[in-house]
């Protein structure tokens, strides 16, 4: 059924650009088939478990795929988050008075 969806939704033949997986095992197949040459995949989540090793071949014979997996929260002792230094300011431009909330 998640491929079907994925046919109905796409673009080129029913692949996609571009994919987000936050599901994990359960969907990563359907979800790498999905993509067209050159797609690029964001692997977020394991809600389904993990996603086992695969050979990365497989992005190749895909057509030159990417994928990516940001950090899960954790971070090495000492880095930052990302954007950390640029956040700063707006968090806390609120109690200066400057930036108004809304809600």
């Amino acid at each position: 059924m998640f491929r079907r969806l994925l046919r109905t939704l796409g673009h080129s033949q029913g692949r996609r650009r571009s994919a987000a997986n936050g599901v994990g095992q359960a969907t990563f197949e359907d979800s790498l088939a999905a993509l067209r040459r050159r797609g690029f995949m964001v692997l977020y989540g394991a809600s389904s478990g993990p996603v086992p090793p695969f050979d990365p071949q497989r992005l190749n014979t895909g057509g030159s795929l990417f994928l990516t997996r940001p950090p899960s929260g954790f971070q090495r002792p000492g880095l930052e988050r990302p954007g950390s230094e640029r956040a700063a300011p707006s968090e806390q431009a609120p109690e200066a008075g400057v930036l108004g909330l809304v809600g």
